[in-house]
């Protein structure tokens, strides 16, 4: 604490309209951990989170305006409360009980849970208060933490739950080391001022609601209520809520019953909703609910609509805020309006779909002049947003709605693990309600996707997983108001989806980057029209994973799911056990301790390897984000395209009959990946000739890249997942492959691929991984290199990755396609779907090649 108070600087902070109707409203919500920390690790690290977030230790007081300011006073400081003690509760008599604090001793929260604000004592408000409570037996431990709601929102409530878990992990790791005191954490920048809200825009109000206009005005009442003290106001309010007799009723959705939504509404989205998130469909369930509960209790007596009032972060939707760290309260309410006669004809499709589409407009209606607009609207007068939120919560048709989902509860880890649940301890509100995530089926066992990437001083790259400070991939799930049948018929066509979904799709590098933040994975489920179908779009870095790596990932998403969804009817999904399998992350399994030389390799790529351009040790020592941006900026100049073709068993055996005769002696076998590697290196090298992109050449390079586990015994059985991928390539004579597209040519291009896929074994794979690791910047220049030149192109094989084996409980994918490949010239053999058979091909280039490609008289092969 003493560092804490050092650390201190005195001075005033002025709330604004925003915080006015919360200022006697709290944040409560109890944390519920299976493993205890030690207390002195909790209370260190909670005073060195408090260095960060002084404003908790203020006072709060009105103006004679009635304007409310904060005040941290260096000389009287107004703690937090923050007490430890024990509880004589076991933690699986609570768990058995689904966590009903009325188990808990009289001393605890329970006793809290009608004091508003918190901490009120004598003449003082506190504006925080903690506390850890010990089970029994040190069988677990729950964390009641309680913020002012006039100091922070749920954004910024969150920030301080997750920094103050950052410090008590890296504090926790390090105390053995060095005294806890002692440990430097560096400090992050978080901005407590205003100021950063106000707009200079015009101070009209027509985008703003009727209903909120009207209801804004100033009365004697609101007056008097934003004119006295924030101690007499909390009074007040637990005066008017002790009156109510309100309590808490909590409800846990599973996966499936969301589902089952979704497939409800899914045929009845209306024509201008380009999609419907979860949340929108479980407002509409809301709702409904309300709506039939308030009319069976006999309060909506002359009411034709019900309001749900809902509260939105600005942060995503205000250009200054976007990055700014702000923790204060950024959230403004908008109104979704439902007509009365249509939600008391029961529950339907119908009445959910309008209400989800309803809410969705008010949603995609909060844009920045929105958000401008309502600020100063608020900010008019201090009063005038007490009356108006006041009002709403008196009105017999509203209730209020917000939205927790988003804000990372279940990130809150002190360092012995995740919550076990997290849940709101009271809601000082009547008609409130919360929506929070359950408790998530964390990436456990490939953690490297959450980590960062970064480069040392010798070009080097490393990934950090910092427990402090996860880098957590992005996933959303949505509805589409595009059929399945439409994208089926036009042969899975992205364009025909929203521009928000296909966008993910059309920016290839690098993906994810908010920020100054690269993320390394994402992932988006689309689900279709009419519960139709879904589309599951799964990007991750490559320099995490290799193919088999990725597929090993979303093939072992898909067996926890399909594991979780033939459970759900007999159990929680939430207590179901699923055998965690081990995955092997640590490239140091590639390394050899042998003498390898480079006597296998050939004496062009050895020596790109040996040397480095300039260029090549410049890019190599960017960070990752940089170079994501440069990669990025090159692909946008070539307006490169993807191509698809599906080539049958049928073409593919004739294929391999036509060329097998004439397979060159000292070539044992040749498969039909050599023989279709073979068809694309004379398609592309004819299509680059006939745009006249080959002026000068003699040769054309065939390019391949090859996993070296099955050639390396030590990679064998050992599941590792990063990348163990090796490039060799092929050269043939121009003038031969010009002569056309003949048996003979085939045979001829297909045993040169032959003999590099033969000649790949583990001497040649230790000789290769050595010399890449020699020189970092090398393997980039090789890369800038094999990428400039006119006369190569690049081929993958997918075939073996078992991609039509992922079945995530509701039967195999109908197609699995390359979203797009992030070079020119790129070419991926795919498996078709085992009904269909075959192969899918993908391809990228530019529009003047690929017209010669498409219209190729060779293509007769394929069909």
């Amino acid at each position: 604490m003493d560092n804490f108070i050092a650390s201190v600087q005195s001075q005033t902070i002025y709330l604004d309209g925003i915080d006015n109707p919360t200022s006697v409203l709290t944040i409560p919500f109890y944390y519920w951990y299976e493993k205890t920390v030690l207390s002195n690790i909790l209370k260190v690290s909670f005073y060195k989170a408090l260095e960060e977030f002084p404003i908790l230790a203020d006072r709060m007081k009105t103006k004679s305006d009635s304007r409310n300011v904060v005040v941290i006073d260096k000389s009287s400081l107004n703690m937090p409360d923050y007490t430890d003690s024990p509880c004589n509760v076991h933690f699986q008599t609570l768990k058995d009980a689904n966590f009903d604090v009325s188990l808990l001793p009289v001393n605890y929260p329970l006793e809290r849970m009608n004091r508003v604000p918190p901490g009120v004592a004598g003449h003082s408000m506190k504006l925080a208060e903690f506390h850890i409570i010990r089970m029994k037996d040190d069988s677990g431990m729950c964390i009641y933490a309680n913020i002012s709601h006039a100091i922070f929102d749920g954004t910024s409530y969150c920030a301080f739950m997750k920094r103050w878990t950052e410090i008590s992990r890296y504090i926790l790791t390090a105390h053995e080391k060095q005294d806890m005191h002692g440990v430097d954490i560096s400090t992050q920048g978080f901005q407590f001022d205003r100021s950063i809200l106000e707009t200079d825009e015009h101070s009209e109000c027509d985008a703003i609601d009727p209903v909120f206009r009207k209801l804004y005005k100033s009365t004697i009442v609101s007056r008097f209520v934003a004119w006295i003290s924030p101690e007499l106001r909390g009074r007040l309010l637990k005066l008017a809520l002790a009156s109510l007799n309100i309590h808490n009723y909590y409800y846990h959705l599973s996966g499936s019953a969301i589902e089952h939504l979704f497939r409800l509404i899914q045929p009845l989205v209306e024509p201008d909703i380009s999609h419907i998130s979860a949340n929108d469909v479980l407002t509409a369930l809301v709702t409904v609910l309300f709506a039939q509960a308030f009319h069976k209790a006999g309060s909506l007596s002359g009411e034709t609509e019900i309001l749900a009032t809902i509260a939105v972060d600005i942060r995503p939707r205000v250009e200054r805020l976007t990055n700014a760290n702000y923790a204060g309260n950024a959230i403004v309410l908008k109104l979704a309006t439902s007509p009365l006669d249509l939600l008391l004809k029961g529950y339907s499709p119908h009445s959910l779909v309008a209400v989800a589409c309803n809410t969705r407009r008010a949603v995609d209606g909060m844009d920045k002049h929105y958000c401008s607009q309502m600020w100063n609207f608020v900010n008019s007068d201090p009063s005038g947003y007490i009356s108006l939120v006041g009002r709403l919560a008196r009105k017999p048709n509203t209730y209020m709605l917000t939205n927790h989902t988003r804000f990372g509860y279940y990130e809150t880890d002190f360092g012995s693990g995740l919550p076990v649940l997290v849940r709101p301890a009271f809601l000082t509100s009547e008609n409130f309600v919360v929506i929070m995530p359950g408790r998530p089926r964390a990436l456990e066992e490939f953690p490297i996707l959450t980590g960062h990437i970064k480069t040392g001083n010798d070009s080097r790259n490393f990934v950090v997983i910092d427990k402090n400070h996860l880098n957590l991939p992005v996933y959303t799930d949505s509805l589409c108001n595009v059929h399945f049948q439409t994208l089926k018929d036009a042969d899975f066509d992205i364009k025909l989806l929203p521009v928000d979904y296909s966008s993910a799709c059309k920016t290839p590098a690098p993906h994810g980057i908010i920020g100054r933040c690269m993320k390394l994975a994402e992932f988006h489920v689309l689900r279709m029209k009419d519960d139709s179908g879904m589309c599951i779009f799964a990007s991750i870095a490559h320099t995490i994973f290799d193919g088999t790596g990725y597929d090993s990932f979303i093939k072992r998403w898909a067996e926890i799911s399909k594991c979780i969804f033939a459970a759900q009817d007999q159990q929680d999904i939430r207590d179901i056990e699923i055998p965690v399998q081990s995955f092997q992350h640590d490239r140091s399994i590639l390394e050899t301790s042998k003498h390898n030389g480079s006597d296998a390799i050939e004496p062009e790529i050895r020596d790109i390897l040996n040397t480095s351009t300039a260029i090549a040790r410049w890019v190599a020592w960017f960070s990752p984000e940089l170079r994501g941006r440069i990669f990025k900026y090159l692909l946008s100049s070539p307006n490169i395209q993807n191509y698809y073709v599906r080539l049958s068993n049928l073409a593919c055996e004739y294929l391999v009959q036509l060329v097998q005769p004439l397979a060159e002696p000292g070539v044992s076998h040749l498969s039909a990946n050599d023989v279709i590697t073979a068809l694309a290196t004379v398609l592309f090298s004819q299509a680059l000739h006939k745009a006249g992109r080959l002026n000068g050449e003699t040769v054309f390079l065939t390019n391949i890249m090859i996993d070296m586990r099955p050639r390396v015994k030590r990679l064998t059985n050992a599941n590792y997942m990063g990348n163990a991928v090796l490039i060799n390539g092929t050269t043939n004579s121009l003038d031969l492959i010009m002569k056309g597209c003949s048996p003979q040519v085939l045979a001829t291009v297909a045993c040169s691929i032959r003999r590099i896929v033969d000649g790949i074994d583990e001497r040649y794979c230790n000789q290769m991984g050595s010399l890449l690791n020699k020189n970092p910047s090398g393997c980039v220049d090789l890369a800038i290199q094999l990428t400039k030149a006119s006369n190569e192109f690049m081929c993958t094989n997918h075939t073996r990755f078992g991609c039509y084996e992922t079945d995530f409980g509701s039967g195999t994918p109908a197609l699995v396609r390359p979203a797009f490949l992030t070079a020119e010239n790129d070419f991926a053999i795919m498996p078709a779907h085992p009904d269909i058979g075959g192969y899918e091909l993908a391809f990228t280039t530019v529009p003047e090649v690929a017209v010669f490609m498409m219209k190729s008289e060779y293509w007769k092969y394929i069909y």
